[in-house]
């Protein structure tokens, strides 16, 4: 998706939990537009780091217009809930749900003194339906939905727009381990009526439409881009 943005012109800021991993995100999104790109290291669960992001994004690139926050963490092996270690919870919790409300947080803070602003949160299938064996995954999605839409309602005066894409089983390093078991993958394939994992670009149409002056009147939604699994 920042490869999308950055062909399309913008500016982009990366954040990653490794600065080489934010280097190599960052000279595939230079090498694909015409837009400046900053890869910076950094903790999303940590207030300090986020600030620090944000203010390294606005001396290097100018005012952040549009959020796409897109962390995420998932238990495995899989665990029912009631075996799970606390710690595995609060990881999860912290760096899908937490995290992203911190980032969220301070892009609003810029964002509504300036009566301007798009963000876009990736939630998921399992911000609706429930998710055996990834307890804290599902809470922590279905979460993020309650975040955005009060969010949406509280920026909304200021004309900030406040979003979510829902996609399903997608092409990821996270979900690699089920897509690579040929069982796991036979069995997600069948629960996808359109018989196709998504790809990372898949999401790429609903963002950029979620970051544009067409989408000024949609806010606090969960947009579905899930192969028809949500219909079955």
């Amino acid at each position: 998706m920042a490869k999308a943005f950055g062909a399309a012109g913008a500016h982009v800021g990366l954040l990653s939990r490794s600065q080489k991993a934010a280097d190599e995100a960052a000279a595939e999104v230079d090498a694909a537009g015409e837009g400046k790109v900053l890869g910076v290291q950094g903790d999303i669960t940590s207030e300090q780091e986020v600030d620090r992001f944000i203010s390294k994004c606005q001396s290097h690139l100018g005012a952040v217009d549009i959020l796409v926050a897109n962390a995420a963490a998932i238990n495995r092996p899989r665990e029912m809930s009631w075996n799970l270690e606390r710690g595995t919870w609060d990881e999860i919790i912290g760096v899908t749900l937490t995290g992203t409300y911190l980032t969220c947080r301070r892009a609003l803070q810029e964002m509504i003194p300036r009566e301007s602003g798009k963000i876009i949160c990736i939630a998921s299938t399992s911000s609706l339906l429930a998710s055996h064996g990834h307890a804290p995954y599902a809470a922590a999605k279905t979460g993020l939905m309650g975040l955005v839409r009060t969010m949406a309602l509280e920026a909304a005066p200021a004309g900030v727009n406040v979003n979510a894409i829902g996609p399903a089983y997608m092409r990821t390093e996270m979900t690699a381990p089920s897509l690579e078991d040929p069982e796991r993958r036979e069995r997600i394939l069948a629960s996808l009526p359109m018989g196709r994992v998504l790809d990372p670009m898949d999401l790429v149409g609903t963002c950029l439409f979620l970051s544009s002056a067409a989408s000024d009147l949609v806010t606090g939604q969960l947009l579905l881009v899930d192969a028809g699994l949500t219909l079955i």
